[in-house]
């Protein structure tokens, strides 16, 4: 199968709250995944509706989103840890975020009513905070995540 030429791309900077953030069903009768213990790795956590992604402790996470029409390319960037898996979205909407609230939350157009493969994957490195005024101990760290439906 053939990839899309060019994916719809989205980029976002998340300050994961409990270690985690999620690509869920942005439907409100729907709010997240039920995870499923076989679909899930150290990492990542597959449910009907989405999945969640686990962070190391005080990372900051930087996201790349691609939506592809179809099956996307392997990637030619090192990533430590991949997942893969499939969900389903009742209204075609996704939400690209936190566990509460967040201003830098991302809703996502699919297609809705189908089954949509998820590739996921997550740097073992982590890269220099985007700003280093933000912790005066150095804890945080920036860690980058590809994400491919």
């Amino acid at each position: 199968m053939t990839a899309s030429a060019r994916p719809s791309t989205v980029t976002v900077e998340l300050h994961p709250e409990f270690n985690h953030f999620g690509l869920v069903d942005a439907d409100a009768e729907n709010p997240g995944p039920a995870v499923h213990a076989a679909d899930h790795v150290p990492f990542a956590a597959r449910g009907p509706a989405g999945a969640l992604f686990f962070t190391q402790r005080d990372a900051i996470v930087s996201v790349r989103l691609e939506v592809w029409d179809l099956e996307p390319p392997k990637t030619a960037e090192e990533f430590a840890h991949r997942f893969s898996g499939t969900f389903t979205t009742g209204t075609g909407c996704v939400a690209l975020g936190s566990v509460t609230a967040s201003p830098a939350d991302r809703t996502i157009d699919l297609s809705p009513k189908t089954t949509h493969h998820l590739r996921a994957y997550r740097s073992a490195t982590f890269d220099a905070p985007p700003d280093p005024d933000v912790s005066d101990t150095g804890a945080i760290k920036l860690q980058r995540w590809l994400i491919q439906v």
